[in-house]
């Protein structure tokens, strides 16, 4: 049986059990029978089980949209989704968490994606490089959402094409490695982070934290981020290290060789800990270990190439470009910061382009422009005028809307150069005009 968890200050609580979730594959919906149609959908429903979709498929023959409603929705790299129906030609809706590593393409010009969640969304893409392959794909509208508190969205290495593109997270927003592009008439894109921030975070798995494991039951999730936060054990280069006895110099085992769970010496604060017999005095560390040390740029705690921490521990700059059509506009809006230091950030949008946020914004190194298409205006707006606004190196470049002249970007309310200096503007910007 599985049981729902209540995390309080920081550990959990087992209580009544609820229904064991079960993995639902799909790989071909003319032959699954999870695969239901309905009127002019096809329907898959499993509300207390995980659905893979681990091939491409397609609607129902007669069908012509899809939609997916399950605890847990994981559409695999060598899985896809295809759909010719108009509105919601595929609708992805989960209770807690939706990953998304293969494409999915809603083709009716009138054809809209849309993926809610309540516990933490991914997408992303293969590793090949930049610019990164279609991964999102509809005529009208792609719509990501992420709603409950902390919820976090994150989207790397993924290229999403529509006339409009929505994407709203309750927590961060994290993006890397992606091209959004729009075109048609009326062209939007609209990020949104409603209790966090807008940033560059390096391609990964977005995972629930404890407190939305323990609301939504799933007792695997939050034990794994307790013990990751609270018990995470590395040993090595001792004598009997992986066999689950504390033995030495060992201040904890990670059991890695016995199969079985970390054990810790009594009093031993939590975290990756071991001793190496030459050194017993330091901590035993190294790249992959969790531990951001001397000489390493980054340690997201694995030995893997190509998900933004190299093997080596070396972190790679992630380029995240948005691009619209003659009439496009863009909203980026968060509670706290909008932080792109370090990322090779473009904004290119015909029209209007605003950049708010609660607390702080880093443009630095960042390209916005909005002079091709019709005439509009960059407006960035920190603190409701008040916080701090970075743009050390940023090239802005705003069009002369209604004949003005000069007409220049609009920071913390002040649309007069040099920005530099005024109203909580710092950095010297490779271009402003």
């Amino acid at each position: 049986m599985k049981y729902s968890l209540l995390a309080t200050t920081g550990m959990a609580m087992l209580l009544a059990p609820t229904v064991v979730a079960a993995d639902l594959t799909i790989t071909d919906c003319r032959v699954d029978a999870a695969c239901r149609a309905v009127g002019a959908k096809t329907v898959i429903q499993a509300p207390n089980d995980r659905v893979i979709v681990a091939a491409p498929i397609e609607p129902v023959p007669g069908t012509r949209v899809i939609r997916i409603e399950a605890r847990e929705i994981e559409v695999t790299e060598a899985g896809g989704i295809t759909a010719d129906g108009k509105g919601k030609a595929i609708a992805l809706l989960a209770d807690t968490i939706v990953t998304v590593r293969g494409p999915l393409r809603a083709t009716n010009p009138n054809g809209d994606i849309v993926v809610e969640t309540g516990g933490a969304l991914t997408v992303l893409g293969p590793d090949q490089g930049f610019p990164p392959g279609a991964m999102l794909t509809a005529g009208d509208r792609v719509r990501l959402a992420c709603d409950e508190p902390a919820c976090v969205v994150s989207i790397g290495r993924a290229s999403l094409n529509a006339r409009r593109i929505y994407v709203e997270a309750d927590g961060d927003l994290q993006l890397c490695d992606n091209l959004f592009t729009t075109s048609s008439p009326r062209d939007l894109i609209k990020l949104t982070s409603h209790e966090g921030s807008i940033i560059q975070a390096p391609p990964s798995t977005a995972t629930m934290t404890a407190r939305q494991a323990s609301l939504s039951g799933d007792r695997g999730a939050a034990i794994d981020w307790l013990h990751l936060l609270f018990e995470s054990c590395h040993c090595e280069d001792v004598t009997g290290c992986g066999d689950g006895i504390l033995t030495g110099v060992e201040t904890c085992d990670d059991a890695s060789l016995a199969g079985g769970d970390p054990v810790f010496q009594p009093g031993a604060p939590p975290g990756r800990i071991c001793r190496r017999p030459e050194h017993p005095s330091d901590p035993c560390t190294f790249c992959g270990d969790g531990l951001l040390q001397t000489g390493e740029d980054c340690d997201d705690g694995n030995a893997v190439a190509g998900d933004g921490c190299s093997n080596e521990c070396k972190a790679r700059v992630c380029e995240n470009e948005f691009r619209g059509g003659v009439e496009s506009a863009m909203f980026a809006t968060a509670a706290k910061d909008i932080a792109m230091a370090g990322v090779r950030l473009h904004i290119e949008i015909a029209e209007n382009i605003e950049l708010t946020a609660g607390e702080m914004i880093d443009l630095t190194n960042a390209v916005v422009s909005n002079l091709h298409g019709k005439p509009g205006e960059i407006e960035i707006e920190a603190g409701r005028g008040s916080g701090l606004v970075t743009i050390g190196g940023a090239t802005l470049l705003d069009d002369q809307k209604g004949g003005q002249a000069p007409d220049v970007s609009e920071i913390n309310g002040r649309e007069q150069l040099p920005h530099t200096g005024h109203n909580n503007v710092v950095g010297v910007p490779a271009m402003d005009d």
